[in-house]
């Protein structure tokens, strides 16, 4: 009887929103826009919020978690030159929700990877999403939006973790990872610290992590990183639409 106000559960599917004609990040500054929205990304005060952020920082690449779509508004307004793709967890009165990744160059690749395990109650499961993009010196630019299981016994965690890494091994030159890793305790950090290091990725450092999303002292939100190097990383405090603030990173090629 209650069945009709759980979420609906999704299979593996893509819904590609929209393409752009741009085939390489021809510049040598990449800027990264990685944030939980919160399912907020069609409120008034988030779209103000995000109008600032396009206008103050140009982010080249934007990696939304829980964005939501409902196919007649687009999810990141009128910015015709970003292309994006968007994969769907779960839907519920006519809405999808999921991980959204946008850039203002075309998408060379792609997959996703639903979590093995699902969170209780809702009996939904998380995603992770995988991006390729061509860089100016032709290689590629592996892109992974992430969004990790939470409310679960940290085996389920780990086997997310090693769907992340099976995404990864096979790619030997740039990449990035962002998103909510919902290490809200020291065993997620360390598990999650440790797949970094096997993959030699570094973390970017901000000058402010107590202002991430924090529980019990622990950030859920991080971007790593190889074969690129970090220019300038922020955490935008102004940002109140989402109960995640959003984190901006500057690479260099």
């Amino acid at each position: 009887m209650y069945r009709k106000f759980l979420p609906k559960v999704e299979k593996k599917r893509a819904v590609f929103l929209k393409s752009v004609s741009k085939k390489t990040l021809f510049h040598q500054d990449i800027v990264f826009l990685v944030w939980n929205v919160y399912k907020k990304n069609h409120d008034m005060e988030w779209i103000k919020e995000f109008k600032k952020i396009i206008s103050l920082y140009h982010p080249d690449i934007m990696l939304f978690q829980e964005s939501s779509v409902d196919f007649k508004i687009n999810p990141i307004g009128s910015y015709t030159h970003y292309g994006y793709i968007f994969f769907s967890n779960f839907s519920f009165k006519q809405k999808s929700f999921g991980l959204l990744s946008a850039a203002k160059s075309k998408i060379t690749n792609f997959d996703s990877v639903f979590s093995i395990h699902k969170e209780p109650l809702l009996k939904t499961p998380k995603m992770i999403l995988a991006t390729k993009y061509y860089l100016n010196n032709r290689e590629k630019l592996l892109v992974i939006n992430v969004h990790l299981i939470n409310f679960v016994k940290t085996e389920k965690f780990i086997a997310q973790l090693k769907q992340l890494e099976e995404l990864c091994l096979s790619h030997k030159g740039a990449l990035v990872i962002g998103g909510d890793f919902n290490t809200w305790n020291k065993k997620r950090i360390n598990l999650l610290f440790d797949l970094a290091k096997k993959l030699k990725l570094k973390k970017v450092e901000f000058s402010s992590e107590n202002n991430k999303k924090n529980i019990f002292k622990q950030p859920l939100d991080h971007i790593f990183y190889r074969g690129l190097r970090l220019k300038n990383s922020v955490i935008l405090d102004f940002c109140k639409s989402s109960d995640h603030k959003p984190l901006i990173a500057a690479f260099c090629t």
